[in-house]
């Protein structure tokens, strides 16, 4: 499994909180995850839904948040009066759809995501950019140990 983004808390500029944020799709579903940080709060954020326009909606039905940083789940609620959660550092969650896990996200002052249900395009995509990566490196090494193709 790997990271599928980031996005960081207490992040300061000129005193301020910095908003960041990571959304992430899902493979067969009609809705993606957002998370963001609240500009008031270094240890919060929340996680929300939305659909294919990127557009704010309710709870999906089937949806569970679990927190999991200890060995007992704890099933969390919206904070009241909302349709989101409120993820508080340093816990770890995750983001269950009719009794299957999609969707973690750890606490390291940033939360890393992880995408369960990743749709295949963005997969591609991600090969793609690491690959080019890999042969930018490679070619860089070559020039730099002067390496000739005789």
């Amino acid at each position: 499994m790997s990271i599928a983004g980031s996005f960081l808390l207490n992040k300061e500029v000129d005193g301020e909180l910095v908003e960041s944020f990571n959304v992430q799709e899902f493979e067969g579903l009609d809705f993606k995850i957002k998370t963001e940080t609240l500009p008031t709060e270094d240890n919060n954020t929340r996680l929300f839904f939305l659909n294919k326009n990127d557009e704010e909606i309710p709870i999906p039905e089937g949806i569970e948040c679990k927190e999991v940083t200890s060995k007992k789940e704890v099933t969390k609620k919206p904070l009241p009066h909302t349709q989101y959660f409120l993820i508080t550092h340093p816990f770890k969650y995750e983001i269950h759809h009719n009794n299957k896990c999609i969707y973690k996200i750890t606490g390291e002052k940033k939360f890393s995501v992880f995408n369960y249900l990743k749709p295949d395009e963005v997969k591609r995509k991600e090969a793609q950019k690491r690959e080019e990566k890999r042969a930018k490196e490679t070619i860089k090494l070559m020039k730099d140990l002067k390496i000739d193709n005789k």
